[in-house]
Formats: C-alpha cells, sequence, structure tokens
C-alpha cells in the first residue's frame, strides 16, 4: 500500500507525474550566450495559425534569455538523447553554454538552437507571455519545423524515462 501525500501541493505533484509526457529541450540564443532547459510542458495551441505554448520556470537563466530573444525552439528527444535531458535539467553540472557542446546544433529561421538528431525541431517566435506565480506560459507562433530521421520518442513518466518500443499495455 502506499502513502497518499498529505498537503494539495504534495498531492498535486504527484499526480502531475503521472502524466506521461514527451521529453523535449528549449532552447534561445546564439553563440556563447545560448540557453537551454529540459521541459516537458509543451502543447500544440491552434492550427491556424500554427501555434505553441509552453510553461517556463521565471526564476531560471533561459527565462531570462528567451524574454531577451524573443524566439526559442523547441528540440523533440528521441530515446538515444537521454543524457541531453538530463545535461539540460542541470544534473550534469555545466554551465548553459557549456551543454551545447554535447551534440550538434544548427539554425532555423529565429535563429534559436536547433538539435540536428531531434526528431523534430519547432521553431518559434514568441506572440505573447502570461505569467503566473512561478512560471511564464509563452506562446510561440511557429516560424520553421524540421523534421529527424523516424525515432522513438523520449518519454517522461513518474520520474522514470521510457520509450514506446518498451512500453505495453494489456
Amino acid at each position: 500500500m502506499t502513502t497518499e501525500p498529505h498537503s494539495l501541493e504534495e498531492q498535486f505533484k504527484a499526480a502531475m507525474r503521472q502524466l506521461a509526457t514527451a521529453v523535449n529541450i528549449i532552447t534561445t540564443g546564439r553563440g556563447a550566450d545560448r540557453c537551454g532547459l529540459t521541459a516537458s510542458a509543451v502543447c500544440s495551441l491552434t492550427v491556424t495559425p500554427p501555434m505553441v505554448l509552453i510553461c517556463v520556470n521565471h526564476f531560471g537563466e533561459a527565462h531570462r534569455a528567451m524574454l531577451a530573444n524573443g524566439t526559442f525552439c523547441v528540440n523533440v528527444l528521441n530515446t538515444e538523447q537521454r543524457f541531453l535531458a538530463d545535461m539540460f535539467a542541470g544534473r550534469a553540472g555545466l554551465a548553459s553554454a557549456e551543454r551545447f557542446t554535447h551534440a550538434q546544433w544548427s539554425e532555423l529561421h529565429s535563429g534559436a538552437p536547433a538539435l540536428d538528431d531531434a526528431l523534430v525541431n519547432i521553431d518559434c517566435r514568441i506572440a505573447e507571455r502570461v505569467q503566473t506565480s512561478t512560471h511564464s506560459v509563452f506562446f510561440g507562433a511557429v516560424e520553421a519545423i524540421r523534421f529527424g530521421r523516424p525515432h522513438d520518442p523520449l518519454l517522461h513518466f513518474d520520474h522514470h524515462y521510457f520509450s514506446l518500443a518498451t512500453a505495453s499495455i494489456g
């Protein structure tokens, strides 16, 4: 029998861990000013015009960089890129610019770093921002999309990474 968290905040965190999500790296900036973070809070918003939304903690350096640059790129990770997810989540102890030295990056329309081997890159200009208590919701107007080679997406569920290839139902 599992022990349920007592506070509403702890219950909420436990509940959110039950949402299986794709793992993404959100990037912004150029050259030595590149910044990025691992994020699961990414969602399609509209098709016409194409827009996505992302949620970013406003206390982090990537948030400040996104505001300064006015752009971001959503890099959807595949199962071979777990190490990048951990690195951009800050688990490797590397500074922001150093994180970009462990993979190949290029630029699409906005100039934000686009991971060359990602499942897909969604390059955006920030159209709007709504600030909440700890996070900002950025609405991104999609300016370019680049598809990578077919591969299983990297998924996150209850503090663990998963692949569709190893998942089963039934």
